[in-house]
């Protein structure tokens, strides 16, 4: 277990992050949660939504959630037809990201392979457990302003080499996880 805890700080270090000094700034879009449970399942479609689309998102009370640009309020929300979004990066098919992004614009992102939902119990009601698959790690930006980039692979703890594409970043093919940390 120790070892497992530790991790965060291998992976920090590796990347050359100072948590300590990373003020993270608020993101555009709120996920408004109501005050009970009731919208618990539809909470978890919708973060599966916005992490394959690259949204940079809080959950958040309704009383919390002025002041951010954007807001989805499950309690009137229809997942299937979602409004256009303000999202960080786009990741390739097969994965799904999620930043924090700090006031002075360096990111850390949290790249994930989710190539499929399943659900291992189909007389449970549906679930949100991810099948990992091979896929390309890869984020699409619609600008790119960062000038340093570096990939931590979760799976084989250690650095790896990422490739600069036209719109974005890349890794070879993987079923791994990744934290990028851009600045």
């Amino acid at each position: 277990k120790a070892v497992e805890l530790g991790k965060p700080t291998r992976v920090f270090a590796a990347l050359g992050v100072d948590l300590r000094s990373f003020q993270r700034r608020r993101p555009p879009l709120a996920v408004v949660m109501p005050a009970d449970d009731s919208k618990n399942m539809a909470c978890f479609a919708l973060v599966w939504k916005l992490m394959a689309l690259g949204a940079d998102f809080d959950t958040v009370p309704a009383n919390e959630a002025a002041g951010y640009s954007a807001t989805l309020d499950l309690a009137t929300l229809a997942l299937d037809q979602l409004p256009a979004l303000p999202v960080f990066a786009r990741p390739a098919a097969g994965y799904q990201a999620t930043a924090l992004v700090s006031k002075d614009g360096q990111a850390l992102v949290y790249l994930r392979n989710a190539a499929a939902v399943v659900n291992p119990d189909p007389k449970l009601p549906t679930v949100y457990v991810r099948e990992v698959r091979e896929a390309q790690p890869a984020l699409t930006f619609d600008a790119f302003p960062y000038t340093s980039w570096r990939a931590y692979d979760l799976d084989e703890d250690k650095l790896v080499t990422m490739t600069r594409t036209a719109d974005g970043l890349a890794l070879p093919p993987s079923t791994h996880d990744f934290v990028l940390y851009l600045k």
